[in-house]
C-alpha cells in the first residue's frame, strides 16, 4: 500500500475536507466493453447521451463521511448509499460527472472537475470533484475516492468580479462612443472657421464658443466615468429622481450643436415639468444617442424627432419617432447587440443602439422598436421606453 493511499484513509473519519467512497468496478467493466464499440470515448458519449445515465447507475457510493453530509445538509448516511444516478437528478450533475468518466476512461487514475449542486435544503451550491483510484484498485476499481471541494463563496466573489469588469468595459464603451461624436463635433465647427465659410468675427466667436462647449461635454463625460469607475458603480449606484424636460433639452441642445448645419427639427411635447424619472447621471446619454441615430440614419433633408411621454402608477411610457430610414422587423431582434450590423452599416460604431438599452436596464426599465407606421417600416421608427418615474 502506497503513502498516498495510507493518507487517504487516514483522511476520511473526522476529516475537515468532504469524501466520499465509490465502487467503480461495474463501470470499469462497462468502460472496458465499450473499447469494442468505438474508441473515442467522448465522441460515443456525445452521440450516446443515455449512455452517461448508465454510467452514473454503476457507480455505487458506499460510505460517506460526516463533512460531506455536513457540505450537502443531508442527516441520514443512508441516504447517500447506492448508485450515484439516483442523486443526479437535476440535469446540470451530469456534466461534471461524464467529464471524470471519460479521464478514468481514457486511463487516469485521478479526474478533477467542477460542477455544481442542490443540497438537501435546496441551497445552490458549487463544488470540485477530485475522484482518486488507489493504486491498490487500479486494476479493478473496486474502489475510488472522491474529495469534493466547496467553491460557493469563490464563485460568487468571481461573480462580483466578472460584474464589475463587465461595467468597466460599458463605461469605456461610453467613452469611446460619445467622445467620437465630441470630437467630431468640435472638428466640424473648426472646420467651417478653417475653410473660410464664415468671415465675420461674430460668427466666428459662435462657431469657437459652440466647439468649446464640445469640449466641455466631453470633459464632463470623461469626469462622470472617471467617477463611475472608481466607486465600481455595478454594486454601489443609486437611482434618485432627475427632470425628464431637462434632460430631453439637454439631449436636443446636444444634437443641434453636433449638426448646426443640417435641417433638424426636435419637438418635445407633453412633457410635464415635474415628470421625474428614477435614474442617474449617464441618462442623459440614453437620450443623446437616441437622437443622434435619428439623425444618422436619416436620408431626408429636413430631419424629424418628436418626444411624448405619459405616465401612470409610477411609471413613466416615453416615445421617441422619427422620419428616418426605418428599420426591418427582422433587425431588430439584434439592434440592441453590442456592434450590431445595422448600426455597423450606417454611419454608426454599433454601440449607440447598445449603450441605450444597457442603460435602460440599469434603470430597470424597458426598451422596444416598432415602426412609426404600421404598414411601411421604411417611413421612420418609433422607439419605446419605460422607466420608473415620480412626479410632485
Amino acid at each position: 500500500m502506497s503513502d498516498l493511499d495510507i493518507n487517504f484513509r487516514d483522511l476520511f473519519k473526522g476529516s475537515p475536507l468532504s469524501i466520499w467512497k465509490e465502487d467503480l468496478s461495474d463501470l470499469k467493466k462497462y468502460l472496458d466493453s465499450l473499447k469494442n464499440k468505438t474508441d473515442n470515448i467522448r465522441k460515443y458519449f456525445d452521440e450516446n447521451p443515455s449512455e452517461v445515465m448508465k454510467c452514473a447507475q454503476l457507480v455505487k457510493v458506499f460510505d460517506v463521511n460526516e463533512s460531506m453530509m455536513e457540505l450537502i445538509e443531508e442527516e441520514s448516511k443512508n441516504e447517500l448509499l447506492g448508485p450515484l444516478l439516483k442523486h443526479m437528478g437535476l440535469p446540470f450533475q451530469v456534466p461534471p460527472f461524464k467529464e471524470a468518466v471519460i479521464d478514468l476512461a481514457e486511463g487516469n487514475l485521478q479526474s478533477f472537475v467542477e460542477g455544481y449542486t442542490l443540497t438537501k435544503k435546496g441551497k445552490l451550491i458549487y463544488l470540485k470533484y477530485l475522484t482518486y483510484i488507489p493504486e491498490k484498485f487500479a486494476s479493478t476499481w473496486g474502489e475510488a475516492w472522491v474529495l469534493v471541494f466547496d467553491l460557493t463563496e469563490y464563485k460568487a466573489k468571481e461573480s462580483i468580479l466578472d460584474e464589475k469588469v463587465s461595467t468597466n468595459e460599458f463605461l469605456i464603451d461610453i467613452v469611446t462612443h460619445d467622445l467620437r461624436n465630441y470630437i467630431a463635433q468640435c472638428q466640424g465647427y473648426i472646420d467651417i472657421i478653417l475653410v473660410g465659410k464664415v468671415n465675420q468675427h461674430e460668427h466666428v466667436l459662435n462657431y469657437l464658443s459652440k466647439a468649446k462647449k464640445g469640449i466641455q461635454q466631453a470633459t464632463k463625460l470623461l469626469e462622470n466615468v472617471s467617477v463611475l469607475m472608481k466607486t465600481q458603480i455595478s454594486k454601489e449606484f443609486v437611482l434618485h429622481p432627475i427632470e425628464l424636460i431637462t434632460v430631453l433639452i439637454k439631449a436636443k441642445e446636444f444634437l443641434m450643436n453636433l449638426y448646426p448645419n443640417q435641417e433638424i427639427v426636435v419637438s418635445i411635447e407633453n412633457i410635464p415639468n415635474n415628470l421625474m424619472i428614477l435614474a442617474d447621471s449617464l441618462v442623459e446619454y440614453l437620450f443623446i444617442n437616441l437622437f443622434t441615430n435619428a439623425v444618422k440614419h436619416n436620408q431626408n433633408e429636413f430631419k424629424q424627432i418628436i418626444v411624448t411621454s405619459s405616465q401612470d402608477d409610477g411609471v413613466c411610457s416615453i416615445k421617441i419617432t422619427d422620419n428616418a430610414r426605418g428599420i426591418p422587423p427582422k433587425m431588430r431582434k439584434d439592434i440592441f447587440t453590442r456592434y450590431s450590423e445595422f448600426q455597423k452599416n450606417g454611419k454608426g460604431s454599433g454601440l449607440g443602439m447598445f449603450i441605450s438599452k444597457t442603460l435602460v436596464d440599469r434603470y430597470d426599465g424597458q426598451i422596444s422598436i416598432e415602426s412609426r407606421y404600421p404598414d411601411d417600416f421604411s417611413k421612420g421608427t418609433q422607439i419605446n421606453i419605460i422607466l420608473k418615474c415620480i412626479s410632485d
